[in-house]
């Protein structure tokens, strides 16, 4: 897998966020389609699917505290936007069934139980149960704080935090991290900005921003 970098070796936001849940231990996958019933376009897609189990343990490196306060295996919906964060119409409007649709094609869940599940995340963004948790993500340059009065449990990352998690990973542990031939160009650039970082958060997030495509 090559990524979605250009000839030029920049690559998307996705390829970033992609990363971000990926070095926090997650089962991922990206654009995922929800196809229509008949012939037409598609209903929506999810920029990311992301799923975190509860006992993960990688060389003692802490994760970032948002999947370590997650006590059960956990379903995220996680929507990118080079912008604030912010869900799609597609994702919050009850009328459209689209998450019912998502949660039936993932196949988590008896189909039964998704009415209530996609009830739960339209209304405040996530769903508990006693054995799993499903949660939406939103992930951008800025908070929303009308999205925290619309959809109270959901959960919003900036690229800050993102930027700021994986500098960390990567030099603090860039011995365990350097053989790694398997990882698609945009992680190894993440790795190299970080060998080239000189432990400077700065110089790394500036190398990131530039080559993610992201506003300063």
């Amino acid at each position: 897998m090559q990524g979605t970098g250009d000839r030029q070796g920049r690559f998307s936001a996705e390829d970033l966020g992609y990363w971000f849940f990926r070095l926090n231990g997650c089962l991922t996958t990206r654009n995922f389609v929800l196809h229509p019933d008949t012939s037409g376009s598609q209903r929506t897609d999810a920029d990311l699917l992301a799923v975190r189990f509860p006992f993960r343990q990688e060389q003692q490196m802490p994760d970032y505290r948002l999947f370590e306060q997650l006590p059960l295996p956990t379903l995220m919906f996680v929507e990118i936007k080079t912008g604030r964060c912010h869900f799609n119409g597609p994702w919050t409007r009850p009328d459209a069934h689209n998450l019912d649709g998502v949660l039936q094609s993932v196949g988590a869940f008896r189909v039964e139980e998704t009415p209530a599940i996609a009830k739960d995340l339209y209304e405040s963004g996530v769903h508990h149960s006693a054995a799993y948790d499903v949660l939406m993500v939103a992930l951008g340059s800025d908070l929303d704080p009308g999205l925290e009065n619309r959809l109270r449990g959901a959960v919003q990352l900036t690229w800050d935090i993102v930027i700021d998690f994986i500098f960390g990973r990567m030099v603090t542990f860039l011995a365990q991290k350097a053989n790694a031939p398997q990882w698609d160009d945009s992680g190894q650039s993440l790795h190299r900005f970080a060998e080239q970082s000189r432990s400077e958060l700065g110089r790394f997030a500036t190398s990131v921003r530039s080559a993610f495509l992201l506003r300063s």
